[in-house]
């Protein structure tokens, strides 16, 4: 349960530093990215969504999900960077339990990782979404890699799938 709980603070320590960016405006980039974006308008237009940026369909599909579910105002963007946010913070405790690293050790990276000054503009700034996304994919990645190096899967569908039962490994 240790494991667990350091995990859930360190989350929630990752949620908490960025409530107050929860009720900022577009900004910036924004109007283009999401406000001004055409692409986006209906989330089930994939054709739509992955020509209207061609070098960042992800992202511009996350912003198509969050329009469809919280509608054209900041708030529910914002909510969404967020929650990507702890999810980092969450698979980066994981990732450091993997290599090996205790929970106290885990605790602290994800923990230093999750108020960090230098995560402001890539989750506090809807434009910065893809960073944040990056960082959810690299990591997903380094799990997925070290599994499959370490011969603990031999068919690839089931590479990722494990970690979902303990925090410890």
């Amino acid at each position: 349960w240790r494991a667990v709980v350091a995990c859930g603070v360190a989350a929630l320590l990752g949620g908490a530093v960025y409530l107050n960016a929860l009720h900022n405006p577009f900004v910036y980039d924004d109007y283009h990215t999401v406000v001004e974006n055409a692409s986006i308008t209906r989330v089930t237009d994939i054709r739509a969504i992955v020509l209207g940026a061609v070098t960042r369909p992800i992202v511009n599909f996350s912003y198509a999900m969050d329009r469809a579910i919280w509608g054209a105002r900041p708030l529910g963007f914002h909510v969404t960077n967020v929650l990507l946010h702890m999810l980092n913070v969450v698979l980066l405790f994981r990732l450091a339990r993997r290599l090996g690293k205790d929970d106290f050790a885990a605790f602290a990276a994800a923990g230093l990782f999750a108020v960090h000054p230098m995560m402001t503009e890539a989750v506090g700034y809807i434009s910065g979404r893809s960073e944040v996304l990056c960082a959810t994919f690299l990591m997903l990645a380094m799990m997925c890699g070290r599994r499959w190096i370490h011969g603990r899967s031999k068919d690839l569908r089931h590479i990722c799938d494990g970690g979902s039962k303990d925090l410890r490994h």
